[in-house]
Order: structure tokens, then C-alpha cells, then sequence
């Protein structure tokens, strides 16, 4: 380090080199109080909850994923946490795919590459239709024009995991396979015989 560095920034930097020592230990899941676990632990399972990604809820809790799944084998009332955190953000995707299914998601319209907008006739004070030095309309941009998509693959994905009829039965029977008998083949290396040639027309008209 430069001889010449502040004694602030030589303060910041000891701070940030502790900061990163620290933080390597929680990540090997080393060291942590009583009280950092139940903080980590909470805040893990509050993301988790709200996103169902495993390994940003770790991040944000300060932890490795192999520290969570230790919790997981060891702490018996995390695990119940866990499961329920778990069921909470499969409800979230349950219910994102039933909107984008059944109500629709909302995109802007495109033509041609371009937003699609809304357009109002400029009136007069008195009210009517203002027109431009060549005798045409002048309108004004309105709104953005959107559409509602629906998915058609989600709703039947839905429709398979809730309704039996909807799933694709595909039996498959073990019981009474007939068993072929075995097919012989012979190789032989002699040429199939010629055809005959068809009888000439002609000499059968000179033998009548």
C-alpha cells in the first residue's frame, strides 16, 4: 500500500477487507451466532417466498446455497419454514399462469414495426373539424392502442394439472404379448431366374 494513502482510506479499505473476510465466512455457513442464523434464515425465506429462486434468496440473506441446504438437513423447524416459503411462491406462478391464461396480458399494438396510436380530430371553438392550408383533417395523437394476448398453451397446461380429462392416457399392456416364432433366412449367391419372354405376336398369327 502507498506510503502517501490517507489514514480514511486506509480505514475504508481495512473495513472492506474485513467486510469481505466476514462475508466469505457466512458463506462457508462459519462462525454465525445464534442470532445472525435466525436473521438469515428470515431473510432467506422472506425472498424466497416472493420469487422461488433459490440461489438470489441465499444471496440476499449473505448466505451460501450450501449453507441453506445444511439448515435444511439439520434444522427440522427451518425445513417446515422452507416447505411453506416453497408452497407460497408456487402459489405466485399458480396464479401468474392462470392471469396469462384466462385474463390476458396487455402488450402496446405494433404495425409495420411502429406503435399504433389513437388519433382525435383538432376542432375549432366552434367545433368543427380544423383542416390544414390544403383543405385536409388535422388530427392529434391519442392514446397508445394496446391488445390483450391470452395463452392458449398455459390454459391447457392448467387444464391438464386440475382436470383428469384433459391429460394424455397412455396405457400400456404387459400381460398377453404373444411371442413370434423365429423367421429363418437363407442367403444364396446363385441369380434369380430369367423371365420368359412373351410370345411373339407374329409367328402365333403364322401357325393360324
Amino acid at each position: 500500500m502507498d506510503e502517501n494513502t490517507p489514514d480514511t482510506q486506509i480505514g475504508t479499505l481495512a473495513d472492506r477487507a474485513h467486510a469481505r473476510k466476514r462475508e466469505s465466512k457466512r458463506r462457508q455457513g462459519q462462525r454465525l451466532s445464534a442470532e445472525q442464523v435466525r436473521d438469515a434464515q428470515a431473510k432467506f425465506l422472506r425472498v424466497f417466498r416472493n420469487n422461488g429462486v433459490f440461489r438470489a434468496a441465499a444471496h440476499e440473506a449473505g448466505v451460501s446455497r450450501e449453507a441453506v441446504r445444511l439448515w435444511l438437513n439439520k434444522d427440522a423447524k427451518f425445513k417446515k419454514a422452507f416447505e411453506d416459503a416453497e408452497e407460497d411462491a408456487n402459489d405466485l406462478f399458480r396464479g401468474e399462469i392462470i392471469r396469462r391464461a384466462t385474463r390476458g396480458v396487455e402488450k402496446p399494438a405494433i404495425s409495420g414495426g411502429r406503435l399504433v396510436y389513437e388519433y382525435e380530430p383538432v376542432l375549432n371553438p366552434d367545433g368543427s373539424q380544423r383542416l390544414d392550408k390544403n383543405g385536409r383533417p388535422l388530427f392529434k395523437r391519442g392514446q397508445l392502442v394496446k391488445i390483450t394476448e391470452y395463452s392458449d398453451q398455459l390454459l391447457m397446461f392448467h387444464a391438464k394439472a386440475r382436470m383428469p380429462e384433459y391429460r394424455e392416457h397412455q396405457e400400456i399392456d404387459h400381460h398377453g404379448i404373444t411371442q413370434l416364432p423365429p423367421v429363418n433366412f437363407t442367403l444364396t449367391t446363385q441369380a434369380p431366374p430369367e423371365p420368359e419372354e412373351p410370345p411373339d405376336p407374329t409367328f402365333e398369327e403364322t401357325e393360324r
